[in-house]
């Protein structure tokens, strides 16, 4: 992203900090564990391919990272805010 705006790495992620609250990395993450838990409630997709789908190859960081931000493991959050049932 700081390519794109042409501004270095450093100084982007402080803007960025200061406009939204939140660093680059973080914003990103929360922007694809949003997307894995509307795929968790929404379809029956395995987890593992709702984790490559919102762009984390890594399967342990996934579920450390969903945690992080949902308070629950992505198969507990899937049980919990089921919205269809197929």
């Amino acid at each position: 992203m700081a390519q794109i705006c042409n501004l270095s790495n450093d100084y982007f992620s402080r803007l960025f900090l200061k406009v939204m609250g939140t660093r680059p990395v973080d914003y990103i993450n929360r922007k694809r564990i949003e997307s894995a838990q509307l795929m968790l409630i929404t379809t029956n997709v395995p987890i593992e391919s709702i984790a490559l789908e919102a762009g984390i190859e890594n399967f342990p960081y996934f579920n450390r990272l969903f945690k992080r931000y949902s308070s629950a493991t992505p198969g507990e959050y899937r049980r919990l805010h089921r919205l269809i049932q197929f």
